[in-house]
């Protein structure tokens, strides 16, 4: 998704993640992302079906992995009676209850290849994203290329690190439900 900012000609991309009859979500790296305030227009596309008027900026919430939310509302949409009080919720990772498995985002599931090494690491492992969200991936690897807890690990080369949308990720567990293959869960930090 492109837009200007008013009074900037540079266009801007993100990631339209929602839009109703109000405004729009849009999911922002940090130099892409506008100010409060800031009155956004959508680039003109035919085919674009969720976000074809200004919008004007009322909230940007940062995200892990230098990602911003950015709730953008249209000037004409119904007038409210009292204003928008925004929650940000708490962070639950820090939830250590046995078994819980909190998500920040929704997980979808592929089927691609990723050529990867651990971080310091010479040899290059080839392995299949199973899951991917906003901001982590599941590896299927073999168990002799699985990493242990808080290994960085990064995509070998350019290619993959832009298709797979992230240069950085930590293994924060790893799962073997057989001996064929080890479920590596990774957080994407940049």
């Amino acid at each position: 998704m492109l837009w200007r900012a008013d009074g900037d000609p540079a266009l801007r991309s993100g990631l339209l993640v929602e839009w109703s009859g109000h405004g729009v979500t849009v999911l922002t790296e940090a130099h892409d992302t506008p100010q409060e305030g800031a009155r956004l227009v959508p680039r003109k596309r035919s085919d674009l079906r969720g976000w074809r008027k200004p919008a004007v900026v009322t909230r940007v919430e940062p995200l892990p992995g230098g990602f911003h939310r950015v709730v953008a509302e249209f000037p004409d949409s119904v007038t409210r009676i009292s204003p928008v009080k925004w929650v940000s919720r708490p962070d639950r990772r820090a939830d250590e209850r046995a078994g819980a498995v909190r998500r920040r985002s929704s997980r979808w599931e592929t089927d691609k290849t990723l050529a990867w090494r651990v971080s310091r690491g010479r040899r290059v492992r080839e392995s299949r994203v199973v899951e991917r969200s906003l901001d982590g991936l599941v590896l299927a690897v073999e168990p002799r290329d699985a990493a242990p807890e808080g290994s960085r690990f990064f995509p070998y080369g350019a290619e993959p690190a832009d298709r797979f949308g992230f240069r950085s990720a930590i293994v924060r567990r790893t799962e073997a439900p057989n001996d064929d293959y080890r479920l590596v869960f990774a957080e994407i930090e940049a």
